[in-house]
């Protein structure tokens, strides 16, 4: 948020098995920005790609074997 004003989503992901970063340095944390998009947008894109209740847990290891039990 910018001067009360909404800009987009920030994802930070952390993950230990990420490779190096551009100069060598480990990186454990990606950090991803969304802008504004219309809801209908998201809601058909979750709907369609989604794989439980449209929430995408297929780039989620620990979420896809919680799907399993």
């Amino acid at each position: 948020m910018r001067d009360g004003a909404w800009m987009g989503n920030l994802v930070a992901v952390k993950n230990a098995a990420r490779p190096p970063g551009p100069n060598g340095e480990k990186t454990i944390w990606a950090c991803y920005v969304f802008g504004a998009e219309p809801d209908s947008n998201c809601y058909t894109c979750h709907k369609s790609h989604g794989l439980k209740d449209n929430v995408w847990v297929q780039f989620y290891p620990t979420l896809r074997d919680l799907l399993k039990r």
